[in-house]
């Protein structure tokens, strides 16, 4: 295995430049990761724009943004993981209250895993047609570790594939109500 980077700065368009580059130079790239979702869709159009065939390379990237649901919906990217973003508040506030209501003894200590039957976050109220926090397998479990300092609630991450791209409880797919 041979490795190539490229710096795309977390930008669409750098990343694309700099795809672009690395795929002149090495015509026989069979697999591409981004380390966001921007970057990973500049990849695949750097390879539109070379006439590549952009199925047959390997696109993993971290995010489901729009772009990386149409693509993965389209073929063109093979596999994002996906943060489970809408759970990070309503963890942060229920610790909040309970870090209110009783000390530093409610909180998860170091080395915790915290599962979804432990920390149901599930309010049974629905947000633009869908109950977001209904399913805890998006977030967890939940590992306590300690970064920079403090407790750090490391979330677990959604696979996201052609097959659940569309799946309305995605942050990418809830729709927002434009007035």
């Amino acid at each position: 295995i041979t490795v190539v980077q490229a710096a795309g700065n977390f930008q669409q368009q750098t990343a694309e430049t700099a795809a672009a580059d690395k795929l002149r130079a090495n015509p026989n790239i069979d697999a591409i990761y981004g380390a966001n979702g921007p970057m990973a869709c500049g990849a695949v159009q750097a390879m539109k724009n070379l006439n590549r065939d952009q199925k047959s390379v390997y696109v993993a990237t971290v995010d489901a943004t729009p772009c990386v649901i149409n693509m993965l919906n389209s073929g063109d990217i093979s596999v994002a993981l996906d943060q489970a973003a809408g759970f990070y508040v309503p963890i942060a506030q229920h610790y909040l209250v309970a870090y209110i209501q009783n000390g530093p003894s409610a909180l998860p200590q170091e080395g915790a895993t915290i599962t979804g039957s432990e920390l149901n976050l599930n309010t049974g109220v629905k947000h633009a047609g869908i109950l977001p926090w209904a399913d805890n397998s998006a977030w967890a479990p939940g590992k306590i570790t300690t970064e920079y300092g403090h407790l750090w609630f490391q979330t677990g991450a959604i696979l996201v594939t052609q097959k659940n791209a569309n799946d309305k409880s995605l942050w990418a797919n809830v729709p927002l109500n434009q007035k």
